[in-house]
């Protein structure tokens, strides 16, 4: 018997979630629209249903929200971490500990704190981290962010580009980087 390519003949398992009923009739409602427009207004109908469905779509999933748990107690127990590791943060010794000690602390978390961290991380998703961890992240990642940005556009499209930031510190300063 012949081999076929067809997807009906070789079932592959998804491990993306079912949509919501309320997704299922955003998409039912415009599925006459979409049976009776020509190609070139398809388009323009799926972005119209994407953004109506990502209105009822689930915020996020429960990987996501695991993996930005981790990110919100390494903010609020960063300095914690840098003790347990009894090295100098940027170390190879420090380097070498970190995952370990993430680990260790977040098995001695109660119930009560990890509830705690997923309405934070919630609470950060739907809004903003507060305006400390906000300049950290701009203190520590952004140049090396906006480095990458401009080497790929010269490398990809050769386009210089100037990029001016600037962003408040904890002190409530106003910093500016020109890279």
């Amino acid at each position: 018997m012949p081999r076929s390519n067809s997807s009906v003949d070789s079932p592959k398992k998804t491990k993306q979630k079912k949509l919501t009923e309320e997704e299922v009739l955003v998409l039912k409602s415009h599925l006459e629209e979409w049976k009776e427009a020509a190609a070139e207004d398809r388009k323009k109908i799926m972005k119209v249903v994407v953004k109506e469905a990502k209105v009822h779509a689930p915020t996020m999933d429960d990987r996501l929200l695991k993996k930005r748990k981790y990110s919100v107690i390494e903010q609020l127990r960063k300095e914690d971490i840098i003790e347990k590791t009894g090295a100098r943060p940027g170390s190879k010794t420090f380097i070498e500990r970190y995952q370990s000690t993430l680990t260790a602390i977040m098995a001695s978390l109660s119930k009560e704190e990890l509830e705690e961290a997923q309405n934070t991380v919630i609470e950060w998703s739907d809004k903003a981290p507060p305006a400390a961890v906000q300049a950290d992240f701009a203190k520590k990642k952004a140049p090396g962010m906006m480095k990458d940005l401009a080497t790929k556009l010269w490398k990809q499209a050769g386009m210089r580009i100037f990029i001016l930031s600037a962003w408040k510190t904890e002190e409530d300063e106003v910093r500016c980087l020109v890279t």
